[in-house]
């Protein structure tokens, strides 16, 4: 195809561009701004390019940067347009009222701009100042309303903070009365196991002492002898 370097754009790659960005509207808002959003708009400016440059006799042949400029030029005058006719303005050169074409009303709504409101504008200025404050209103309300809900929210968290603070806090108190019991246990296991250390030494000593005896006096007597042996533990108290 012969490249012309001719830049303007005719009536029939207009109502193609409006076509392709009423099925994009992510592409016509500017919403791909993500790292695959800018990948995902060069792809689609590209096929754009492609569908336009079919109709570039006598006009317009751009790659799809060049028709992505050229979008982003014309939706920049649009909104000085629509700024202009909401603020009931009229033309610089002569006066007249700002009027819209078919192609930029088509615009308007693929960008979602209230057309009722701007033909109002030009009806009734002081319509629309009432439809803003109005909107004014409900806005305020609405941020009121999710400062409450904020300020709510925030009340909740902290009452849930403090009563997870006060679980903790038990918590650490039972570990310590815990810990307090244990060592308590080990303490009184420790005093009995010394207490049956005193009561081993105590037998040991006892087991000494009847030794020594059995060694005086001979063996132990049979139960014959019991008599006997019982006068001579008698008679050993005696002497002592």
């Amino acid at each position: 195809m012969e490249r012309t370097l001719k830049k303007t754009v005719s009536l029939r790659q207009m109502k193609l561009l409006l076509e392709f960005l009423d099925k994009n509207r992510n592409l016509a808002l500017g919403r791909l701004r993500s790292k695959e959003g800018r990948a995902l708009s060069k792809k689609l400016w590209a096929e754009c390019a492609d569908i336009l440059n079919v109709e570039n006799v006598g006009s317009s042949f751009r790659n799809g940067r060049e028709w992505a400029k050229f979008y982003t030029d014309y939706k920049a005058r649009l909104n000085n347009k629509v700024r202009a006719m909401r603020n009931n303005e009229t033309t610089a050169a002569t006066g007249a009222e700002i009027e819209l074409t078919s192609l930029e009303t088509r615009l308007c709504n693929i960008l979602g701009y209230n057309i009722k409101d701007l033909l109002m504008a030009k009806a009734n200025p002081l319509s629309l100042t009432r439809e803003a404050k109005k909107e004014s209103k409900i806005k305020t309300k609405r941020v009121k309303l999710k400062r409450r809900r904020s300020s709510s929210s925030d009340s909740s968290i902290n009452s849930a903070k403090e009563t997870l603070e006060r679980i903790e806090e038990s918590r650490i108190e039972v570990d310590r009365l815990k810990a307090d019991g244990l060592f308590k246990i080990a303490e009184s296991l420790a005093q009995m196991a010394e207490a049956q250390n005193r009561v081993a030494a105590s037998m040991e000593n006892l087991g000494a002492g009847v030794w020594q005896l059995l060694q005086r006096f001979g063996p132990a007597p049979g139960p014959q002898d019991g008599k006997i042996w019982e006068d001579k533990v008698q008679e050993h108290n005696i002497l002592q």
